[in-house]
């Protein structure tokens, strides 16, 4: 098969960036590129050397794939389980609590690329967090499909909890992008279902994806992003919503009744389309909007915040508080730790009582990525000084000039610059991640 899908061109600028990245024009990609694409980069993002970017799991969390039988298909999943009690627990490793994490990208994307935050659920709370390796969208695979893994994986582990050592009374799903979105949807299934879960945490969710979604202002103020275009929303929504599918079906935000449903924390990046009163709709009066570079809203207070990371004013307009990624993903944690909390105060405090060492332990393999590419840069950068000298023999050296030594010395300057540049710039960005 070889369909084009049509969309609009994306600026010279950003065909560029997809160019030296290596990614297909998705204005007149094919389906069998698609396919090509997706198994381009989840190879990557499964690969050890992508844990320099993503981090490094918590080394005393078991991880391993599991297939998982359904009646009707198997499914596989990334199973996270903690191998000893962190520090200060109490409780054994038997009936723990069980987070069901879903992944995001929608046509691209594996559980193995959030090895580093739920190996840090897994460890912190400690809990068993099961990733779901989701079907990816396609030109015969719509959405819907990926949220019927996301629930059946739920329901499966949640009805074989024995098998599975894990307390299906303590139970809190987490997604990101379009897993947020099927984990979201889930969470209006289990309550449904009469199953009670604990919190759900939703890290900048697709919440429409009606033609209306791709008509937020910043939709259009941030069409050419680097990092996710309108373009490829366009793509993400012809595949995920089948002609005479009704896309409000998997559309949160239309859901009408939002009563009952798990108390919610809500990760959004402020550059994100993200309407307001979605948040707040239908929560408790105690739903708190941290205007910051990521927007959290803490809803049911049900999420213990990180001393570190300031206070939020309730009711009336918020202060810009300037969270930290790190630490929001440190709050994520706490409300995956609140399932064995008997009452939210009880770890209100538990964040602020770590160590300096213990925060910084999932950042030990980022600092010593960045001093070794600054090694390597700073070697780098003395080829082109010899480079120099040696040109300037060659041109100051009595007789008639030698132009293989001349162009020798201005090659090897040239890569030897390239390498610097190349080493030092991977590590300003991976020193910006931390």
């Amino acid at each position: 098969m070889n369909e084009l899908i049509e969309t609009a061109r994306p600026p010279l600028g950003i065909r560029v960036l997809n160019a030296l990245g290596g990614d297909p024009d998705l204005s007149t990609i094919t389906f069998e590129e698609l396919a090509a694409l997706q198994a381009a980069v989840n190879k990557k993002r499964s690969s050890r050397v992508a844990r320099l970017i993503t981090g490094f799991p918590d080394r005393s969390v078991d991880i391993r794939w599991h297939e998982g039988e359904l009646p009707d298909r198997a499914l596989r999943v990334r199973v996270y389980r903690p191998s000893r009690e962190p520090a200060g627990s109490t409780g054994s490793l038997s009936d723990l609590p069980l987070v069901l994490h879903v992944h995001g990208g929608g046509f691209v994307g594996t559980a193995a690329q959030c090895d580093w935050s739920n190996s840090y659920f897994a460890a912190q709370v400690p809990a068993v967090v099961v990733s779901v390796e989701h079907r990816l969208l396609s030109h015969h695979t719509a959405l819907s499909a990926a949220v019927d893994d996301g629930w059946d994986a739920l329901r499966h582990v949640a009805a074989n909890h024995a098998d599975w050592g894990i307390d299906p009374d303590r139970v809190a799903v987490v997604g990101e992008s379009t897993g947020a979105l099927i984990v979201a949807l889930a969470a209006i299934r289990a309550r449904e279902a009469g199953r009670t879960l604990r919190g759900q945490v939703l890290v900048n969710p697709a919440v429409d994806l009606t033609p209306a979604g791709l008509e937020y202002a910043s939709m259009h103020r941030h069409a050419d992003s680097p990092t996710l275009t309108r373009q490829q929303m366009q793509l993400l929504l012809r595949f995920a919503i089948p002609p005479g599918m009704d896309p409000r079906e998997l559309s949160p935000v239309y859901t009408d009744d939002l009563s009952g449903l798990a108390p919610a924390l809500i990760v959004v990046p402020t550059i994100d389309r993200w309407p307001t009163t979605v948040a707040v709709r239908g929560a408790s009066r105690d739903c708190r909007d941290f205007c910051a570079p990521h927007r959290v809203f803490r809803c049911n207070a049900r999420v213990p915040q990180h001393a570190g990371c300031g206070a939020a004013r309730e009711g009336g307009t918020c202060r810009d508080l300037r969270i930290p990624p790190r630490c929001i993903r440190m709050t994520a944690t706490d409300l995956a730790r609140t399932q064995r909390e008997s009452t939210p105060s009880e770890g209100e405090g538990r964040m602020a009582e770590r160590s300096v060492a213990t925060l910084l332990r999932p950042y030990r393999g980022r600092f010593a990525a960045v001093v070794l590419l600054q090694v390597i840069g700073a070697v780098a950068g003395l080829v082109p000084l010899l480079a120099v000298v040696e040109l300037g023999r060659a041109l100051l050296a009595p007789g008639p000039i030698d132009h293989g030594r001349v162009w020798m010395a201005v090659i090897v300057g040239a890569v030897g610059l390239f390498v610097r540049l190349l080493f030092t710039g991977a590590a300003s960005g991976v020193a910006h991640l931390l």
